[in-house]
């Protein structure tokens, strides 16, 4: 699909498709760095914060290309270096996340199962009550 659009970038129709998405993408990380003004971050964690869950946290030189600030190439590295990193974290942790979901439930299931059996060995344990029952019955007559 990449491909594609890459191709046909020249044609209207693809390029103000192209254009939607990018100014999209830019807006909605304008709006994610306003949401996250007031929560203690300094301007460089903001960013590094916010582009880290971007379409861009791959390529950060391409989001300050596109929105027109020129930076450092040391700039570009460091964020680069640092998106990535904290990228990767979050990725490890909706990873554990995930697993520890996962195992819970599993652990619910089991549990289930074992209240399952519980209940039919209750169940079990009655009949047997009360065949016992009148089978001591049936001897005292």
């Amino acid at each position: 699909m990449t491909r594609i659009l890459f191709d046909f970038r020249n044609r209207d129709f693809v390029s103000s498709f192209i254009v939607k998405h990018i100014d999209r993408w830019l807006q909605e990380i304008k709006d994610a760095l306003n949401e996250v003004k007031n929560i203690g971050l300094n301007y460089e964690e903001r960013y590094i914060n916010v582009l880290s869950h971007s379409v861009f946290s791959h390529n950060i030189k391409l989001y300050y290309k596109l929105k027109e600030d020129e930076k450092t190439e040391e700039h570009l590295c460091l964020m680069s270096a640092a998106v990535k990193q904290l990228s990767e974290a979050i990725d490890d942790a909706d990873y554990k996340r995930d697993e520890y979901e996962k195992e819970k439930l599993n652990s619910y299931s089991v549990i289930q199962n074992l209240k399952n059996e519980v209940d039919e060995l209750e169940k079990t344990i009655n009949k047997l009550r009360i065949k016992l029952s009148k089978a001591t019955s049936n001897e005292e007559k």
